[in-house]
């Protein structure tokens, strides 16, 4: 009878779940959920990008600074993500090695804790609603905003930012500011607007002026003959 039940229940006697099992599902489980957190930082890294670039077309100094505020964390969360699941490939390959020591278990362990750390302070909810294409997800979108840019940047990423920032608004100032006049570079063009017996005026002016000057000397011959013919 025990036979027959262990041959419907598709089991055998020695099938048995080990810790080892649950530790890789366990691995294999915060490996998916990391996998899709990280899908959602650089999807909101990258909308992120497009907002502060139309922060800088329309000037909005305010919404650009906000704008790398929030960027600038999102990254920080991606380069955790990354090292976490650096961290957690190297616990699967050890446990599906049967190498199960005590590095794993500190790896696994040290993995699990940053990456609930991480989910306390930007949890995977409000990273789907930063990259919510629908809109649907609006308010959590703006509660996830503000959170991110009511965080203190460290000094290194404050710097960063606002480098940045004057980067990205000194690029505006140059499509809008006219071009340098010319400036002729050639050591003969410099020695001539340096000579002070050169005439400062330009050569259609000189031009203009020679020609005024000429009619009216032909005026004036002209009047002198006709009354010279006249008499």
């Amino acid at each position: 009878a025990r036979e027959m039940g262990q041959a419907f229940s598709g089991r055998r006697a020695d099938d048995h779940v080990t810790d080892q099992d649950r530790m890789m599902l366990d691995v294999k489980v915060k490996r998916g959920r990391l996998a899709k957190y990280r899908e959602g930082l650089e999807r909101a890294i990258q909308l992120e990008s497009e907002r502060s670039m139309d922060c800088v077309r329309a000037k909005d100094h305010r919404g650009l600074k906000q704008s790398l505020t929030r960027r600038r964390h999102l990254q920080g969360y991606l380069e955790r993500a990354l090292t976490m699941q650096s961290q957690l490939d190297r616990a699967l390959d050890d446990i599906e090695m049967s190498h199960v020591t005590r590095d794993a278990f500190a790896g696994l362990s040290s993995a699990a804790k940053a990456l609930q750390q991480m989910h306390n302070e930007l949890p995977l909810e409000r990273v789907e609603a930063l990259v919510d294409a629908t809109g649907a997800l609006r308010e959590e979108k703006e509660r996830a905003e503000e959170s991110l840019c009511s965080m203190a940047l460290s000094e290194e990423d404050d710097r960063a930012v606002q480098l940045e920032l004057e980067k990205l608004e000194a690029s505006v100032l140059s499509d809008i500011l006219p071009d340098a006049p010319f400036t002729d570079p050639t050591p003969q063009a410099q020695s001539a607007a340096a000579d002070p017996r050169v005439e400062s005026s330009p050569a259609p002016l000189k031009r203009a002026t020679a020609n005024a000057s000429e009619s009216e000397d032909n005026h004036a011959k002209g009047m002198v003959e006709g009354h010279v013919v006249a008499m």
